[in-house]
């Protein structure tokens, strides 16, 4: 009964309610007057609702004032006037279906005057409301139809709009970065014709301040998605300034993404992780900035909540304002609530993305870690299994045989230390060491740590200098060990990383109670950047001249020199070789009134090439080896200088200098070489020798199958992984060779003068090359077939062409056909490769591509397109 009648009640105020704001509405019609609305009372609503200037309570007050006008205005100039004002708002508040109505009203009404500078104005702002309806074809058509509405009519400058939204519609929108080049490039080029204009000039500079910096971010975007990086970074660089001069936190967040990128393409990460710091940095203070607002807006409406209920029994028009208003403040609230709980999703998803992403630096660390110490300790394993191979020949002298065995002890220990080393580098509970100290004559000791190298630096044609200014028969408290492990460091690094040709100077001398060491070597130099980092554990700087290794040497240096309690330094330029110096603390009473001068030099032995073996040269087949590490070369040397010719470099560029002036039968690189790895000089090979077909072998540590394949796509012929037997390689070389040769001998019998004497198995084997050839354009054309035409069976055949071309039927037609295919290419007889596959038989364009470049190492497209141009 009681909810009866409260029912009752509730229904009698609704009524009361609905008569009343009939009677206020039929009042309100009677004496509503509209007055013309000026420019600047325009601007001024504009700006209000666009900018967000109103509170809540004003904002809807100034709707339902511009709602009523439209509704009683018989004034339809005055009436298109405020149904912009609305479409503006209903955009701003993501109304799209209200804000395309009041749009196209308005839109009709400028058609219909001629009023076409407005027109535009209006397509550019229907284009933003279709973008976020996602009606993209339509967003286009209007666009397009205002721009071509603008060149009919000359709207300058209103005809900047449309053509500015176009170039970001193509950009953002539909990722069609050229297109969005295009129409960026044609705003840009009317915004400097137009700079100079004086009629409608704040309508100019309006449009300028608020599109030029839009549309440049989204051209950046474009160059980067088109490589034009140049273009890119000249953007980012002014963009960047201008954004934070006006301190738009959004804007300076997306030119440091498209920074972030930039820096992906140039692969600098060390740029990388600047810019996602300072992305970083931003996003915080807008997420922050947006909380802040959230607040402040659910705070102050919740307030007015609270007024509206305490004037609730004064007017029953305020009840529905506390109303609307607990409602809206909800609302808010919720939102406020509903955006932070996003928020930290959104931390919690960038911090485990950071995770991972610091998970996959540290993948491709440890990987490229092992992959290095792999190729460092496999080095010294080739050589061992090398010396043994070799001393286990009978026919070797005593000498030779303990020269083996000391370099199999050496070579045994170098890897014993490498790995002692980087055992005691990954220990990060290292305590400190009890290091003995022991009496050492020291210069003696320098001299002959420095000179033990002697052998590799002749290999490599260094000069090794010394120089001593120490007392006679001093004696250093020191631990010989580590002494010895630094010198060697120094000194082995120093001859890695220096040119043929160069010298590497060791001077010593005490100054100031302090023992002074510096090696200095001539190579390329360290950076400035990089000088900083050379010291840490497992750093290897990233240039073009980088070698093998794992990044330890110097970082057991610094260990050791602090152990000592000394120091060390480097001294470089990029260009001019690097000197280390190292300094320890000695006894302070030591007279340097015996202080003698000792130094020496070694000097370069050239080896001269005895006359008399010339002639035996030139019978030999001749090989090219490009290898960086000296014992490497060494050890090739004696396994191959017996049976052939030999020509020894350090790095790629040299090998192809070589290549240029010098014809060899087979070419043996490693694959991590500085200055120019082996897929690079096998590469830059294939470009230098042209049509010449040089046998090619690979030799490295890396042995997955990801890198033969790389290796095999660009023409190698054979690929050899360390550590291999002696015999393994010289028989891979000798079929090499051997196949080249027969290849050569098979290919010049068509060259042979028609007066030559053929025996009846040659003629034979014209024959059938004649008949292959004339059936080569018929792709089901079989060893069968061949048999019939030559009154063989396919035991015969099979006999006959093994024996006199080693190979089998079926890949002598294949070889016939591969060779036709190159000759037609060559002689540019067709201009479409498909024409020439069908014309040598090949039914398969993916079969015809891979066999033509397994057998002359290039694709046939290239190769046509290479003899087209």
């Amino acid at each position: 009964m009681i909810r009866n009648e409260y029912f009752k009640k509730i229904i009698i105020v609704l009524v009361v309610l609905k008569l009343t704001a009939c009677t206020l509405t039929k009042k309100e019609a009677g004496e509503y007057e509209i007055s013309t609305m000026t420019r600047s009372e325009f601007d001024s609503i504009r700006d209000n609702l666009a900018y967000s200037k109103l509170d809540p309570d004003q904002v809807s007050e100034t709707i339902r004032r511009l709602t009523k006008e439209v509704e009683l205005s018989k004034n339809t100039h005055e009436t298109a006037k405020r149904n912009r004002l609305l479409a503006i708002y209903y955009l701003i508040f993501s109304d799209y279906r209200k804000a395309n109505e009041r749009f196209d009203t308005v839109g009709q009404y400028y058609k219909k005057y001629g009023n076409w500078k407005q027109y535009v104005c209006i397509s550019k702002l229907r284009a933003i409301s279709y973008r976020g309806q996602g009606r993209y074809p339509e967003m286009e058509k209007v666009l397009k139809e205002a721009i071509e509405i603008s060149k009919a009519n000359k709207v300058v400058p209103y005809d900047l709009l449309p053509i500015h939204e176009l170039s970001v519609y193509y950009s953002y929108d539909m990722q069609e970065p050229w297109k969005g080049i295009e129409y960026g490039k044609i705003f840009l080029d009317k915004l400097q014709e137009y700079d100079t204009i004086k009629v409608q000039r704040h309508v100019y500079d309006s449009i300028k301040s608020h599109n030029l910096n839009i549309l440049l971010l989204n051209l950046t975007r474009s160059y980067l998605e088109t490589k034009q990086l140049d273009k890119a970074e000249k953007n980012l660089k002014f963009l960047e300034k201008k954004f934070i001069e006006i301190g738009d936190v959004e804007k300076i967040m997306r030119v440091y993404s498209n920074y972030i990128d930039y820096y992906v393409e140039k692969s600098d990460t060390a740029k990388i992780k600047e810019y996602k710091e300072k992305y970083f940095k931003y996003n915080d203070k807008l997420n922050d900035s947006l909380i802040t607002i959230n607040r402040r807006i659910s705070e102050s409406n919740l307030e007015l909540m609270r007024k509206e209920k305490n004037n609730l029994i004064e007017d029953v028009e305020s009840d529905r304002k506390v109303l609307v208003i607990a409602f809206l403040g909800t609302a808010l609230l919720l939102i406020f609530l509903y955006e932070r709980y996003f928020l930290r999703l959104k931390y919690e998803k960038e911090r485990v993305e950071l995770a991972l992403e610091n998970e996959q630096d540290f993948k491709q660390f440890r990987a490229s870690l092992f992959i290095n110490i792999a190729h460092e300790i496999r080095t010294p394993l080739s050589l061992i299994l090398g010396y043994i191979d070799l001393s286990v020949d009978k026919s070797i002298t005593k000498e030779k045989l303990k020269k083996y065995l000391k370099e199999i002890r050496e070579k045994s220990n170098k890897v014993i230390n490498n790995i002692s080393e980087v055992i005691s580098l990954l220990k990060e509970d290292k305590v400190e060491e009890d290091v003995k100290l022991e009496k050492v004559i020291i210069e003696p000791r320098l001299q002959q740590l420095f000179f033990s190298f002697e052998g590799m630096a002749k290999i490599k044609e260094i000069e090794l200098d010394y120089s001593a200014l120490l007392p006679e028969n001093y004696c250093l408290m020191t631990n010989p060990n580590k002494l010895e492990s630094l010198i060697n460091n120094l000194v082995g690094n120093a001859i890695k990383f220096s040119p043929r040709n160069s010298t590497v100077f060791f001077r010593s001398k005490i100054k100031d109670h302090l023992l002074h060491i510096e090696v200095k070597d001539q190579g390329s130099g360290i950076s400035e950047e990089n000088q900083h980092n050379i010291f840490n554990k497992f750093y290897q700087e990233e240039r073009a001249d980088k070698s093998e290794g794992f990044g330890i040497g110097l970082a057991i240096v610094k260990d050791i020199v602090d152990t000592l309690k000394g120091t060390i330094s480097v001294e470089s330029k990029l260009g001019e070789g690097a000197t280390f110096k190292v300094a320890f603390p000695v006894e302070k009473n030591i007279e340097m009134l015996d202080v003698k001068r000792v130094s020496k030099r070694s000097k370069r032995e050239i080896k001269q090439v005895d006359p008399a073996l010339k002639n035996i040269f030139k019978s030999k087949n001749k090989l090219l080896v490009v290898e960086d590490n000296p014992y490497m070369v060494d050890y090739y040397e004696k396994i191959l200088s017996k049976n052939y010719q030999c020509d020894f470099v350090f790095n790629g560029v040299e090998g192809i200098d070589m290549l240029k002036s010098n014809k060899y039968n087979l070419v043996i690189s490693d694959l991590m070489m500085p200055k120019m790895n082996g897929i690079e000089f096998r590469k830059e090979m294939r470009e230098v020798l042209k049509d010449d077909y040089t046998p090619f072998i690979m030799v490295t540590a890396l042995d997955y199958e990801e890198n033969k394949i790389d290796a095999f796509n660009i023409g190698v012929d054979d690929y050899v992984v360390k550590p291999f037997s002696k015999n393994e390689l010289l028989a891979r070389v000798n079929c090499l060779i051997e196949n080249k040769q027969k290849r050569e001998e098979w290919n010049n019998e068509e060259s042979e003068e028609e007066n030559e004497v053929e025996s009846y198995k040659e003629k034979k084997l014209k024959h059938i090359k004649g008949i292959i050839l004339e059936n080569i354009h018929y792709d089901d054309f079989t060893v069968t077939d061949l048999a019939d035409h030559v009154n063989l069976s396919q035991r015969q055949l099979e006999r006959t062409v093994k024996k006199l071309t080693g190979l089998t039927p079926v890949k002598l037609i294949l070889e016939v056909r591969l060779q036709e295919a190159y000759k037609k290419i060559k002689n540019k007889d067709e201009e479409d490769v498909n024409n020439v596959r069908y014309s040598v038989g090949f039914k398969s364009a993916s079969y015809f591509s891979v066999k033509f470049k397994e057998r002359f190492g290039v694709n046939p497209s290239e190769l046509l397109k290479e003899e087209l141009e």
